[in-house]
């Protein structure tokens, strides 16, 4: 998969260290777990995870935490950093886990990176392998007016145009999750991010 091999060579040169441990976790992660009184037993995902950037703040709140990631050298260092996760190689297209598997999943940026029409089938997996009544916390860019949803808003490698970052608008939204989660939620001062947090349906 060529998506695939593009974050792979990107996480094999990652000298900035960019998505790993290194880095510290996104607030936004912090603010979502810090609304929920989870218990601490539930197992929950992060989902392209990278090298573990919010799997850290994740697994210091619940121990049967699991990270999945497109790229073998992202797990690979996320591995070395967190020995106690549960991480694998994964395309969350088809997610390698049980029915009902998860109380929550985390995509705090795979779904944007991911062309749109295959979008529909990763927010179906979501569904399928959260628990009923499960929670499920995502990120996503805006979209101008201006832009179709299959232009991407930016290039994650600017240089060579490669490795696009997509961008959504309500309707897209609306149409991407219908049946599946209910209870969006957008902050006032997103400044081109959504932050959605909703439940299985």
């Amino acid at each position: 998969m060529r998506w695939g091999r593009l974050w792979n060579e990107f996480y094999k040169n990652n000298d900035e260290r960019i998505f790993t441990t290194s880095q510290p976790p996104d607030l936004h992660i912090e603010d979502f777990l810090n609304l929920h009184s989870f218990d601490p037993n539930i197992k929950i995902l992060d989902s392209g995870c990278g090298g573990g950037k919010n799997t850290q703040l994740i697994y210091s709140r619940f121990k049967n935490t699991y990270g999945v990631d497109i790229s073998e050298h992202a797990i690979i260092d996320a591995k070395k950093n967190l020995p106690e996760v549960n991480f694998s190689v994964q395309d969350v297209r088809e997610l390698n886990f049980d029915n009902e598997f998860f109380d929550v999943v985390i995509d705090a940026g795979c779904m944007h990176v991911e062309h749109p029409k295959y979008n529909r089938k990763i927010a179906e997996e979501y569904h399928r392998i959260l628990k009923p009544n499960g929670n499920f916390f995502i990120r996503l860019f805006y979209r101008e007016e201006d832009k179709i949803i299959e232009q991407p808003i930016f290039f994650f490698d600017v240089e060579t145009k490669q490795m696009p970052v997509y961008g959504y608008r309500y309707e897209d939204i609306v149409k991407l999750f219908d049946g599946l989660f209910k209870g969006f939620s957008y902050p006032a001062d997103h400044k081109g991010t959504y932050f959605l947090d909703m439940r299985k349906i």
